[in-house]
């Protein structure tokens, strides 16, 4: 095998970007709320820098823990008055090789955080539900400035 087929194991790759956003937050690890798409972001350009073909994935996360309150700040007042918690709640993550990876699923569970630093698990998996009109490898998403649509 050659040293360019030689490629980093997933865990190690999450645990290096997750890192990373914490260091810049100083490990207040709350303050990683709400930042899923950014980080999804980045881990999807670490498989991607380590010669994998990952997919960025937007859905639902419905494993929330009853202690898990959403930040509404931002919501239109409809969108509060219709909210259902068993419905799930928007999150995004990476699908690469038959494995869904998540690092920032803790925020989704305030008492248990460690717990759900980083999620590894093979697909599908329980609690995630994809985007009903999301192509596979969501092509739409701006990586880099380029559209990555045909």
């Amino acid at each position: 095998m050659e040293a360019s087929e030689i490629r980093r194991a997933p865990a190690d790759i999450a645990e290096a970007v997750r890192s990373s956003f914490e260091r810049d937050q100083y490990g207040d690890t709350a303050a990683l709320n709400d930042q899923c798409r950014s980080m999804s972001m980045a881990l999807y350009s670490a498989f991607k820098e380590a010669g994998y073909t990952p997919s960025l994935v937007a859905g639902q996360y419905l494993g929330a823990d009853d202690a898990y309150t959403p930040d509404t700040s931002e919501w239109e007042e409809e969108e509060i008055d219709n909210f259902d918690r068993q419905s799930g709640f928007s999150h995004w993550w990476i699908e690469v090789e038959g494995y869904l990876i998540d690092i920032c699923a803790d925020q989704f569970h305030p008492g248990a955080r460690q717990d759900y630093r980083i999620v590894l698990t093979s697909l599908p998996a329980r609690d995630y539900e994809r985007m009903v009109d999301q192509p596979d490898s969501h092509p739409a998403i701006r990586l880099g400035g380029t559209s990555r649509r045909p």
